[in-house]
């Protein structure tokens, strides 16, 4: 299930060609094309029958509803809803498999959950602070803001609006680096250590994720590494060419689905 069409033109056909070189057909799906071909039935007393039951690549979070009515924001909310429990149901592999508290995984609905709940005593995570009111600070220039009313993003409240306002600790000499896990496998992890790697890794399965990606901001002054966000989708704009980010992971969820077909051995 993706945006074959859209956000995700590019990694719809990396993964076709990276799974044709493994001897797999993939079938680019919208969630409401997945809808379409699936029924699920379930009987008093029996479990859920899904047919066809397919393995499935959980990659989107839902059909962009371009209508911009209310009876299109309903539609592609019911069609999601449909589509995911067909993913959550299924008895086939499934990447990201939906459970019933994440979209997938047990991810939650919010970033700012992701990261928060994603910190241990070997992950740094910034505090972060929300107030309605412009808050009075010494120190601006060391502060991250998020004006909630004017959705700008600045250091310290010179160029900021009335608020709401979320802040938290600036770091702004840091270089930012981004960790693509499939499996136990990492990709695009440029500029990060192995400790960060492993955090990496941990982070993902710590959400029941097969997949996804986790953003570091690596400061050179300490060498440290502070979590900056956690994804479990992919999109296109967020790969760069010149690294080939798009080629790997679509590689490296070939051979994930290969292995949970054929049992070849962990994935790596």
């Amino acid at each position: 299930v993706v945006d074959a069409a859209g956000r995700q033109a590019r990694l719809s056909s990396g993964l076709v060609a990276e799974f044709a070189a493994v001897g797999l057909e993939l079938q680019p799906l919208t969630c409401s094309q997945l809808v379409a071909e699936v029924s699920v039935e379930q009987r008093t007393g029996r479990r859920a029958v899904v047919a066809p039951d397919r393995p499935l690549l959980w990659l989107s979070p839902g059909d962009l509803d371009r209508s911009r009515t209310s009876a299109g924001r309903f539609l592609a909310s019911e069609t999601l809803t449909a589509a995911r429990s067909i993913a959550t149901l299924t008895n086939a592999p499934v990447l990201n498999r939906p459970t019933a508290v994440g979209p997938c995984g047990a991810f939650p609905g919010r970033q700012t959950l992701a990261v928060r709940r994603a910190g241990s005593g070997a992950t740094r995570v910034r505090a972060e602070q929300f107030t309605g009111t412009r808050p009075t600070v010494t120190a601006s220039t060391d502060l991250e803001v998020y004006d909630y009313g004017a959705a700008l993003s600045t250091y310290g409240f010179e160029d900021a609006a009335g608020g709401p306002f979320r802040t938290r600790a600036a770091i702004r000499a840091a270089t930012l680096a981004k960790v693509h896990v499939v499996g136990e496998r990492t990709i695009g992890a440029r500029h990060v250590s192995r400790a960060v790697l492993g955090e990496s890794t941990r982070i993902v399965a710590s959400y029941d994720l097969d997949a996804g990606t986790v953003w570091w901001l690596i400061d050179a002054a300490d060498e440290g590494a502070t979590l900056a966000r956690v994804d479990c989708w992919w999109w296109d704009v967020a790969m760069r060419d010149e690294e080939h980010e798009v080629d790997a992971v679509a590689a490296a969820v070939a051979g994930w689905m290969d292995v949970r077909l054929h049992g070849d051995g962990p994935t790596r």
